[in-house]
């Protein structure tokens, strides 16, 4: 096969040099393995389950349902697969390697961080059309027995098929961004919870029929939403790749850089994209502000909602790293034009430029929140939400270490902080609207919100049992943080208490020794081989 192949395609070198090596290395340990094929065979056992148990119900059980009810378990099981089972694999591979030192491997071998991170989301892309190719037929099947519409199956696939390798991406960030196997273990149980709660948040928007998404699809509103939808997505997947590739960088300064400059990045899409559709709707549609205002409040509250997670993740890099520039960054920023200097000063690590990061993206959500209308409550909310989790914590830290820096130390108090807040809010405004802005962890609100809109308010106490969980998972991570803080501050005190001892006895032998004479007599009388005299 292979030499047919080269008679009509001749080329030199094999094919296999041009793939990624991480790629071929985790699909060969995954067809090789046997708890795949163990998951693949019972994926495909529960879809015949589901088909047999749907033939052998009563009569009273077919209907228009029935292949709604029967795309939703086969959905289910997709989604279960895909959200929990392929990233908590390759996170496992991912924290492995990271355990077995894997930037020593980077600097010895010619592969990019960024390289390996692609290894394994191709990977997890490649292992989800298996998954898919078992599913598709029994996806077929709950078509015929019709009930469901090709647009809710087509989107409910999408979707799924979208947010796999972001979430892969997410997986691995988390994973490598900590050094130690304890916190490692502690994401990837994360990541199961957050998988059963994305896999059961889709089913319940997918069992509503989109029908209605066809009529409205070519309006100027819909092509708008759509593309600002697939833009976003782009530039989560754009973040989150490179915050899992920089976790890899041993410098720190380089790995601050990427993740500053993917913030940045993000940032200017957004401001870019919500001004590109004020023009629109202002000067193109010339309507009025008031319906400007009607027409972009779920974009504005959108934008909002997800500056709300940027700064939770500005806040872990941007106001706990050090000052100072690695040797590529002096090599390469510093040669530039001043005025691109100003530009990248944003970029290049240390704690004050990070905080003001912060400040200017704090009154940009502000200014974005303040085009909406009664949200005076939510205004003063985010401020003081903003610096709650940012000024408190470094306080916190600058009057327990004093002059030493600590950075993980920073990071571990700012989010238990961040994740009291979030549940404290969570409780207090659960039955107000504001929730939607101020909820537990920014990607979930956008959920909570559309579940207020479908009446499903029960749904609002899961982000609540969710972050607690969190909580208790953090507690003791938390506690070893202030433990180790207080250690370092009286490690620091015995010290200096020591050189001011060290100092009195030298200034009290310097008083009352020996003279510089009779020092000198001492060594000569050593050196000469006599007994000094006393």
């Amino acid at each position: 096969m292979k030499e047919i192949f080269q008679r009509f395609f001749p080329y030199k070198e094999d094919y296999t040099d041009y793939l990624n090596p991480v790629l071929l290395r985790n699909l060969r340990q995954t067809i090789l393995s046997k708890a795949f094929w163990i998951v693949l065979f019972l994926l495909l056992g529960c879809n015949v389950i589901i088909v047999l148990a749907s033939f052998s119900g009563p009569t009273s059980t077919y209907g228009p349902s029935l292949g709604k009810r029967n795309f939703l378990l086969f959905y289910v099981l997709l989604n279960l697969i895909c959200f929990l089972g392929i990233p908590y694999y390759l996170g496992n591979q991912f924290r492995m390697e990271s355990l077995l030192k894997l930037d020593e491997l980077i600097r010895i071998a010619t592969l990019s961080p960024s390289r390996i991170v692609l290894g394994f989301v191709l990977s997890g892309i490649i292992i989800e059309f298996l998954v898919y190719s078992v599913t598709a037929p029994f996806i077929l099947y709950s078509y015929l027995l019709k009930g469901i519409d090709q647009v809710t199956i087509a989107f409910g696939l999408s979707i799924t098929f979208l947010l796999t390798p972001l979430y892969l991406c997410f997986t691995m960030t988390l994973v490598g961004a900590n050094k130690k196997d304890r916190g490692k273990m502690g994401m990837l149980g994360l990541v199961i919870l957050g998988g059963f709660w994305i896999t059961f948040t889709l089913a319940f928007f997918v069992s509503y029929e989109m029908k209605w998404y066809i009529a409205a699809f070519w309006k100027p509103m819909s092509l708008f939403m759509t593309g600002f939808i697939f833009l976003f997505y782009l530039g989560r997947v754009f973040l989150w790749f490179s915050s899992a590739a920089s976790a890899l960088i041993e410098e720190d300064g380089d790995q601050v850089s990427n993740i500053r400059l993917a913030y940045l990045m993000n940032i200017g899409l957004m401001i870019f994209l919500y001004m590109g559709s004020y023009v629109y709707y202002k000067f193109w549609l010339k309507v009025s502000h008031s319906t400007f205002i009607s027409f972009t409040e779920g974009i504005t509250g959108f934008i909002s909602i997800f500056l709300n997670i940027f700064l939770v993740i500005a806040a872990l890099f941007f106001i706990t790293e050090k000052n100072g520039v690695t040797i590529r960054q002096e090599t390469s920023f510093y040669k530039w034009p001043k005025w691109k200097k100003w530009g990248i000063y944003f970029v290049l690590p240390g704690a004050e430029r990070g905080a003001l990061v912060l400040v200017l993206t704090a009154f940009l959500e502000l200014g974005l929140l303040s085009m909406q209308d009664n949200n005076l409550k939510v205004l003063f909310i985010f401020w003081g939400y903003t610096l709650f989790y940012t000024a408190l914590p470094v306080l916190l830290i600058k009057r327990m270490l004093g002059a030493k820096y600590n950075p993980p130390l920073c990071r571990k108090i700012i989010v238990f902080f961040n994740v009291v807040w979030h549940i404290l809010t969570a409780i207090l405004f659960s039955m107000n609207c504001s929730y939607d802005y101020i909820g537990i962890f920014g990607f979930i609100k956008g959920f909570v919100s559309a579940s207020y809109y479908y009446r499903f308010k029960d749904v609002v106490t899961l982000p609540i049992i969710l972050g607690s969980i969190t909580l208790v998972l953090f507690i003791p991570s938390a506690i070893a943080g202030f433990r180790q803080a207080y250690q370092i501050r009286n490690r620091d005190r015995k010290r200096l208490q020591k050189k001011e001892k060290d100092k009195k006895w030298k200034s009290a032998l310097e008083v009352f020794g020996p003279s510089e004479e009779e020092k000198d007599q001492q060594e000569e009388s050593w050196e000469s081989g006599l007994e000094p005299e006393v």
